[in-house]
């Protein structure tokens, strides 16, 4: 498995100096690799969201659609 998962940062694909496995620990395989997130990357994204528009600009709403969440998983 040779793929890296990345972090999404400001509509891009973003890696990092270091990379993780996951080892499947019954037989050792590498079952994923990922970019590891440390300081630069969380200021990135935090900058990236903090200059993003707001996608509902009436808070009334996103209140109302973020309590009927817990409804939609019954």
């Amino acid at each position: 498995m040779s793929e890296i998962a990345k972090h999404w940062i400001d509509g891009e694909w973003v890696g990092s100096g270091t990379v993780s496995e996951s080892i499947n620990p019954a037989t050792g395989a590498v079952l994923g690799r990922w970019a590891d997130g440390g300081e630069a990357e969380a200021r990135a994204a935090t900058s990236a969201a903090c200059a993003a528009p707001l996608a509902i600009a009436d808070f009334q709403e996103a209140k109302t659609v973020v309590h009927s969440i817990p409804a939609l998983q019954d």
